[in-house]
């Protein structure tokens, strides 16, 4: 098999990462190769163009090596070809040998009659799982919220990202679907790194991931999604705070030092009507303050919660707008929900996160 260097190397780094795997297995179709590598939940398989290749020409690899050779070299093209029990290397005036992998190379299935197909811009998907992400838990026991929850709903589409102290929620419509449908998405599905426009090919028990020349498959999580739902409080009497994204990120940052050196110790925010003040305290660093000016009049007198620092500085990121709308609710056990504050169309994302409180030392 002879390679541009630069095809086959991005190819290979795409699925190690994406996999996790250590090794990969080729497979020639003549003008283009299949590389197909398998991690614990997920299969993948992607196309590469190849200079030269013999049909059914096949070899599994050490994914690590070949990946180190193609990155040392500044060779053009490659040439990877098993002799014997051995795979050949050969880049410039390079040339390595690896023991090639008698094991059974991974079985990739389509997910031929899918129940639910989702389609996304290169762009929007990434933005949707960056906001996302952040939000899925790594508990031990598998639950939903090990995963990332997609619930189709006529004609609009909400992905959730949780943990047990914050929900990521993001709204949008989508063409008609049929039946509605709620399923839940290993993490892994949200951590892919893609290299052009994305289609989710959802089946009984299987999504498949198709990306330009790339594909996974992974099996669904078979967990119940909780009731997200509830999780959003009544809002008819809440009071509003507009705040300017930059600032509050800054702010948030900064203080924010304090209150990460120990994971239990809250971010103090203290509501007044026309700023918002921030404040973390440490025995290991000192104390931190920050007051930030809101954008409005919140009708609000020095009313103080407690949450995470480490949620905070997440849910101010995933706001991709210049302001950002925070909900004070008075719920002791849901007091503020973060909004993108901007006008949305129907084929825009709405986001929107909800930070648990922390309980305040006396």
């Amino acid at each position: 098999m002879k390679f541009a260097v630069k095809n086959i190397k991005n190819a290979v780094s795409n699925v190690l990462k994406n996999t996790k795997a250590s090794e990969l297995y080729f497979y020639g179709y003549g003008e283009s190769v299949i590389v197909s590598a398998a991690g614990k939940q997920i299969v993948g398989a992607v196309k590469v163009s190849a200079i030269e290749s013999q049909p059914k020409e096949a070899f599994g690899i050490s994914g690590k090596y070949i990946y180190e050779m193609l990155n040392a070299t500044d060779a053009d093209e490659v040439v990877i070809q098993k002799n014997d029990n051995l795979v050949e290397v050969k880049a410039g005036k390079s040339r390595w040998k690896l023991v090639a992998l008698s094991n059974v190379p991974p079985t990739y299935k389509k997910v031929e009659a899918p129940n639910l197909v989702l389609g996304f811009s290169e762009i929007r998907y990434k933005e949707l799982m960056a906001r996302a992400l952040p939000f899925i838990a790594s508990e031990e026991a598998v639950s939903a919220f090990n995963g990332l929850t997609v619930m189709v709903r006529e004609n609009e589409c909400t992905i959730y990202g949780a943990t047990r102290s914050c929900v990521s929620e993001q709204k949008f419509r989508i063409a008609e679907t049929g039946a509605d449908k709620t399923v839940v998405l290993w993490r892994e599905v949200a951590a892919l790194s893609l290299p052009s426009d994305v289609e989710w090919r959802i089946g009984n028990t299987t999504i498949e991931v198709v990306s330009g020349d790339e594909r996974y498959t992974m099996p669904l999580l078979s967990a119940p999604a909780p009731n997200f739902e509830r999780v959003f409080p009544d809002t008819s009497t809440a009071k509003e705070i507009v705040v300017s994204k930059a600032a509050i990120n800054d702010a948030v940052e900064r203080v924010g030092l304090c209150a990460r050196v120990v994971e239990s110790t809250p971010l103090q925010i203290t509501i007044n009507d026309q700023n918002v003040r921030l404040y973390a305290s440490s025995e290991l660093v000192g104390n931190a303050e920050e007051s930030v000016v809101t954008l409005n009049k919140t009708g609000i007198d020095g009313d103080t919660i407690g949450v995470s620092s480490r949620y905070m500085e997440k849910m101010v990121k995933a706001c991709s707008s210049v302001k950002l709308k925070i909900t004070y609710t008075g719920d002791p056990l849901k007091p503020i929900i973060f909004e993108n504050d901007a006008v949305t169309a129907d084929n825009e994302v709405r986001w929107t996160g909800v930070v648990a409180p922390v309980r305040l030392k006396n």
